[in-house]
């Protein structure tokens, strides 16, 4: 099943599409690694990866001294891959956090479960969930995905 997309809006007023479909679970063992199946892309104003290594703490409010500070953590490591398919017609987002975590987000069920299949099946994933959503938060990291540069 697919749905359409609706164009991109730069000043972020739509969301790309009225449901995605995800997969998400856990990894036993998460991979960092960009398989070469996946390496090659053919929609470079759509295709995407990003390894993010994380951030030190940062203290936003220095306490005086002698009291406790308050630390914010920085975000943990997490791999992104967007891959566009079909002349754009298909988008397909993957986020691999680094304790194991993933989701993948695509408007056409089959594409993502090749990206699954491509990305997370040898790392040992347990706990995985299917299904079409219209979730508002869903639909949101889906949108956020998209748009990562």
């Amino acid at each position: 099943m697919r749905v359409p997309l609706e164009p991109c809006q730069p000043n972020g007023h739509a969301l790309p599409a009225a449901q995605v479909f995800a997969v998400s679970g856990l990894c036993q063992q998460p991979r960092f690694r960009l398989q070469a199946a996946l390496a090659s892309g053919r929609m470079p104003e759509l295709d995407f990866a990003l390894l993010y290594l994380g951030a030190a703490e940062v203290d936003l409010n220095p306490a005086p001294p002698g009291e406790a500070s308050m630390a914010v953590e920085g975000d943990d490591p997490y791999f992104l891959l967007r891959r566009g398919l079909e002349g754009g017609a298909v988008v397909v987002t993957a986020r691999l956090e680094w304790q194991g975590g993933f989701i993948v987000l695509a408007n056409d069920d089959e594409a993502a479960e090749n990206l699954f299949r491509q990305l997370l099946a040898d790392t040992q994933p347990e706990e995985i969930r299917r299904e079409w959503t219209s979730d508002l938060a869903t639909l949101t990291l889906y949108r956020d995905l998209l748009r990562a540069r």
